[in-house]
């Protein structure tokens, strides 16, 4: 499944973020995006299913912040 998105943050426009993002196989999901405000970041993130509901998570921006996430997701 392919996404794209657009977040815009205020009503006044004043900030958001543009990006898509892409299975790649059935467990790894891959993200960039371009933020339209501020100092015009970009980002890319990748997601990957270490078992069911579980993912771990890793972001890096051209700000130089990186992070990693252990996420829980519980679709009723």
């Amino acid at each position: 499944m392919d996404t794209l998105g657009v977040d815009l943050r205020e009503v006044d426009f004043s900030g958001g973020r543009i990006g898509f993002g892409r299975y790649v196989g059935n467990k790894t999901y891959v993200s960039a995006s371009q933020e339209l405000a501020n100092d015009h970041g970009r980002e890319v993130a990748l997601e990957y299913e270490i078992a069911r509901d579980w993912k771990i998570g890793t972001t890096t921006s051209s700000s130089g912040s990186k992070g990693i996430d252990i996420i829980w997701n519980k679709r009723y």
